[in-house]
């Protein structure tokens, strides 16, 4: 009976041997091409888990922020649907490039306006959406079992938020180097917005942001990228609101705004007398449709914004020279 144990032990340790043997042998001489990929955990803005068997070959970008970090990032090869925003973007060749490739126009950017029957019939393998423009979307990608990656986009409340998205997209197509580069520029710009202010006596100034007149006077309040931005440039952001918010004439006023800037797509004049913003006596400095682009879009031109709101700032109600 005890050599009956034996013999089975013996056989069962040369199995073992030989089964490591094997493995070590593919671990170190199989081409890695022909390895099986271990997969890719990308947890994106809303802490969701996501994994990816394999690098991302057919991307819809569900943003105009997020298509122009996919272009910075080196990846628009891979792009095979964006949404209306981008697909008319001049910003980096955009639109033409979206042309000349074939890219399509799946609508938005708002949720409502994306066509779920054009995403179903490109078959993506990853769609990047924005966690607030289309988190009302997320039951229906599951239902179609379409690969999707939040991003903070609109949603951002800081510069970091940016950043995060920045470093998802990297993750997810192995190009960190090109992340850092990026963010470094960001950074260096908003230093250098920050420096201009306080050379020109700009610092402290309050701010107010107007960014819609859609039923009332909608500002950047606290907890937005653009409060973010305008308290890392040594601004005051005046809007005492949390979020993207309605203030009334009245609010505005006890903010007492040294300058207000309206970054509104499709500006009408007619609007702005009505809102009562005029009757302020406020600087107003109006951008135009580029410069709103600059602006309002959370994503690689945040550095833009800084200096284009110092600039914008100095010219409006001038500043000083220190000596």
């Amino acid at each position: 009976m005890v050599d009956k144990y034996k013999t089975i032990l013996v056989t069962v340790i040369i199995v073992v041997i030989i089964l490591v043997s094997v493995l070590v042998y593919f671990k170190y001489t199989v081409p890695a091409e022909y390895n099986i990929p271990s997969g890719l955990i990308i947890v994106d803005a809303l802490s969701r888990t996501v994994s990816l068997n394999k690098t991302p070959e057919r991307i819809i970008s569900l943003a105009p922020s997020i298509t122009e970090l996919v272009f910075l990032l080196g990846q628009e090869d891979k792009l095979i649907g964006v949404d209306s925003f981008s697909y008319n973007s001049s910003y980096l060749g955009i639109s033409y490039y979206c042309r000349e490739h074939n890219i399509s126009d799946v609508g938005g950017y708002w949720w409502s306006t994306i066509d779920i029957e054009k995403i179903i019939s490109l078959n993506p393998d990853l769609i990047l959406a924005d966690m607030g423009a289309h988190i009302k979307l997320n039951q229906t990608f599951y239902e179609y079992e379409l690969t999707v990656i939040y991003l903070h986009g609109g949603s951002s409340s800081s510069i970091n938020d940016i950043y995060s998205d920045i470093d998802i997209i990297a993750n997810v197509f192995d190009v960190e180097d090109k992340a850092s580069e990026l963010k470094n520029n960001i950074s260096l710009k908003v230093e250098n917005a920050e420096q201009y202010a306080i050379e020109n006596c700009l610092n402290g100034t309050r701010v107010l942001i107007v960014v819609g007149f859609y039923n009332g006077i909608w500002v950047s309040g606290e907890q937005t990228y653009i409060d973010d931005l305008l308290n890392n440039i040594g601004l005051d952001n005046a809007a005492k609101v949390t979020g993207w918010s309605i203030a009334s004439i009245e609010d505005i006023a006890r903010w007492d705004p040294d300058a207000i800037i309206i970054a509104s797509m499709g500006i009408d004049y007619n609007v702005i007398n009505e809102s009562g913003l005029p009757l302020l006596k406020k600087p107003m400095i109006i951008l135009n449709s580029t410069e709103t682009d600059i602006l309002v879009r959370p994503g690689p031109r945040l550095g833009d914004a800084a200096l284009l709101i110092v600039y914008k700032l100095f010219n409006a109600i001038g500043g000083c020279k220190l000596v």
